[in-house]
């Protein structure tokens, strides 16, 4: 499976096998997670592989509070240093890596929630002036069920025309279908495309829900990191050459600026 075909496809799966992967395919996880893609170069970021085990499990409910506990039998644990597009980056990187475990036939779930470096340092070795930041479950899927949708029409999505301004080709419509099906917290969506002058600038859409607010903080910008590396490997797909940049565009209400896409 190509990633863009898992971007279809792919979808979040909470109930898990207790089937242990074999010695290849795990050190293959472990070559991935050791490079692979970066927003940006000049953050330390780290993505750590932890079996599932007792210790792990009985964590969780400080982690993930009112989630749900999701036991797998492995989890992909992120540490990062705090500075600017940090959260950004954690969103693109492992999506990179959510991807690819999809095409490799694995069920994967984002865990939200704040991990406690108290909470950790028994577990992992975490590298200073790194900060724990979120969990990615994932493994075989319970026995019936799969790690796949059959239909991406299956997911609940805003129009793309809520998500953008501006006008865009036939192509970047296509790039930008593939965006919509990023997965977000609560399924908030936040990420906003608006095409001016040649250009593609990325906004952080504002929660309205107080209490949902209060929960996600600045969280939406790993979601928009997520929506950032869906529109890389389509435009790939799609024959776009892309890069990103910092620029000054004009502002959008209740948005907070990310990125701007440039082709190149």
């Amino acid at each position: 499976m190509e990633l863009y075909e898992a971007i279809n496809h792919r979808k979040s799966t909470r109930r898990y096998s207790r089937e242990k992967l074999n010695d290849e395919m795990l050190q293959s996880i472990r070559n991935m997670i050791s490079g692979g893609e970066r927003l940006f170069d000049n953050i330390d970021m780290r993505i750590h592989l932890v079996e599932g085990s007792k210790q792990i499990h009985e964590l969780m409910p400080g982690i993930i509070g009112g989630y749900g506990k999701i036991k797998a039998p492995y989890y992909l644990i992120v540490t990062s240093e705090e500075k600017e597009g940090y959260l950004q980056n954690i969103g693109y990187s492992l999506q990179w890596v959510v991807l690819r475990l999809t095409a490799m036939n694995l069920a994967t779930c984002w865990i939200g929630g704040c991990i406690g470096y108290d909470q950790l340092k028994d577990v992992l070795d975490i590298p200073k002036g790194q900060v724990p930041q979120l969990m990615l479950a994932f493994g075989h899927p319970a026995e019936g069920s799969s790690p796949f949708r059959y239909n991406p029409s299956e997911a609940k999505r805003k129009d793309i025309s809520e998500i953008t301004e501006g006008t865009m080709d036939i192509t970047w419509s296509r790039i930008l279908s593939a965006v919509m099906l990023a997965p977000s917290a609560a399924n908030t969506q936040p990420w906003r495309f608006a095409f001016r002058n040649g250009k593609i600038h990325v906004y952080s859409a504002g929660v309205s829900n107080i209490i949902l607010k209060r929960f996600m903080g600045s969280r939406s910008l790993i979601d928009v990191g997520i929506a950032l590396c869906h529109a890389m490997v389509a435009s790939r797909h799609f024959s776009r050459e892309i890069r990103f940049s910092r620029d000054v565009p004009a502002e959008i209400k209740g948005c907070e600026y990310v990125t701007t896409i440039i082709e190149v």
